[in-house]
């Protein structure tokens, strides 16, 4: 009895990991599910304890966050999320690289201040921010 659910164990570690059987695609709650359907079903966990292992407050609450990243991925907020991070983070090194060592980040222009420093114009600086991106 051990081997068998060893095997079911090991098969259904399998097809969460490959997500593909033969003519069909298999996501990974469906293979975890056939996993503890053919537990009980064989017998290696009664159905009351499969019953007992089910917390009903850890599924509400999975069910809460998926539902708000739901509708913030559909709302587009973490695309707008990473831009803002990228931008600030770009700001931030062409600030730290390109001026006075004390300069608050927040009055820094990168073009601006890689223009006076550089005396290369507008154009070369915007090469140099997006060599910094």
């Amino acid at each position: 009895m051990t081997t068998i659910r060893l095997t079911i164990l090991i098969v259904t570690y399998l097809l969460i990991a490959v997500q593909r059987v033969p003519f069909r695609r298999l996501n990974r709650p469906a293979a975890a599910l056939l996993g503890a359907v053919a537990i009980v079903t064989i017998g290696g966990l009664p159905l009351h304890d499969a019953y007992a292992a089910i917390d009903l407050d850890v599924i509400v609450f999975l069910l809460g966050v998926l539902l708000i990243t739901g509708f913030l991925e559909a709302g587009g907020f973490f695309e707008w999320s990473a831009q803002h991070v990228c931008v600030r983070l770009a700001r931030r090194l062409a600030c730290r690289t390109f001026s006075a060592p004390r300069r608050d980040y927040r009055g820094c222009n990168p073009v601006r201040d890689l223009s006076t420093r550089s005396g290369g114009g507008v154009r070369q600086s915007r090469m140099a921010v997006a060599a910094v991106l």
